[in-house]
C-alpha cells in the first residue's frame, strides 16, 4: 500500500520541508521515494534517508532533536540536507512569482458584466487612495433621462435651442395638437428630445441615447464625468470638485 502515490516530487518535498523532525512522517515519505526511480527523486531520498539516520543517532545518544525546545542538544543537519531545503525553499519561492499569462496581475481581462471585478472612471488615484484609507466611500448614480446635461446648460446650448425649436418643422408637427394626458406627454418627450438631438449634432456635441439603447457612457460625458478608464493622478492636470 502507497498512501503517497499520487503525491508529486514536490508534493513530498514539501512534506519533508514541514516535518524534518517527525520521524514518521519522514518514513512514510521514504517509503514512497523506494519505489521512484527520477534522479529527484533518488536525490530526495537520500536526504530523507540522512535525515532520518540523524534522528535516529539523537535517540540512542539520549537527547531529543526537536526545534521547538530551545534548551535541548541539538545534531546539525547535514549539508547536504540543508542543500536540499534550501533548493525546495527557492523553488517554492519561484511558484510565488508567477511570471506566466496564467498569472491574474499580468494576463487581466477586464469583463464588462463581471460581478468580480469594479472598475473606477474618472477618479484621481492618489485621492481615491487617501479617501479609502479615511474610511468607507459610497456610489452615487448616474444623473437620470430626465435630468437635463451639464452640457445643455451652458448658454451656447440654450440659445440654439429656443432657436431651433422655434423654427424646427419636425419639432413642430410632432407637438401640435398635443395636450396633458399621458400619451401626449410620452409623445411631448420623445419629440423634445429629438429637438435636443438635433441641436447637439449642430454643435458638435455626443449624441445621447435613450430608452433601452441607454448609451450610460454618452451620459456619463453630457454630465462632465471622463467615462474612461485610463486614470490620471492630481498633477497631470487640474482636479475637478468631483474628484
Amino acid at each position: 500500500m502507497r498512501p503517497l502515490f499520487n503525491k508529486s516530487l514536490e508534493d513530498l518535498a514539501e512534506i519533508v520541508t514541514r516535518n524534518l523532525f517527525n520521524l514518521a512522517e519522514l518514513d512514510l515519505v521514504r517509503s514512497e521515494l523506494i519505489h521512484r526511480h527520477t534522479d529527484g527523486a533518488r536525490r530526495l531520498l537520500s536526504g530523507v534517508e540522512q535525515r532520518i539516520a540523524t534522528i535516529k543517532t539523537a535517540e540512542r545518544k539520549g537527547y531529543s532533536d526537536n526545534s521547538k525546545d530551545p534548551g535541548v542538544n541539538q545534531p546539525s543537519v547535514s549539508d547536504q540536507v540543508r542543500d536540499w531545503t534550501n533548493e525546495a525553499v527557492a523553488k517554492l519561492r519561484a511558484k510565488l512569482i508567477d511570471l506566466s499569462r496564467r498569472s491574474p496581475l499580468i494576463s487581466f481581462k477586464h469583463a464588462s458584466r463581471s460581478a468580480s471585478q469594479l472598475r473606477v472612471v474618472d477618479e484621481r488615484p492618489d485621492l481615491l487612495w487617501q479617501a479609502l484609507d479615511k474610511g468607507p466611500m459610497g456610489f452615487e448614480p448616474l444623473p437620470g433621462e430626465d435630468q437635463t446635461p451639464k452640457d445643455e446648460q451652458t448658454p451656447q446650448f440654450r440659445i440654439a435651442y429656443e432657436r431651433v425649436r422655434l423654427i424646427d418643422e419636425a419639432f413642430q408637427t410632432a407637438t401640435e395638437g398635443l395636450g396633458d394626458n399621458e400619451a401626449d406627454a410620452r409623445a411631448w418627450q420623445e419629440a423634445e428630445r429629438a429637438l435636443r438631438a438635433r441641436v447637439r449634432q449642430e454643435l458638435g456635441l455626443p449624441a445621447i441615447a435613450y430608452g433601452k439603447g441607454l448609451d450610460v457612457t454618452a451620459i456619463a460625458r453630457a454630465h462632465g464625468f471622463d467615462p474612461s478608464f485610463e486614470l490620471k493622478f492630481s498633477d497631470d492636470e487640474g482636479v475637478a470638485e468631483h474628484h
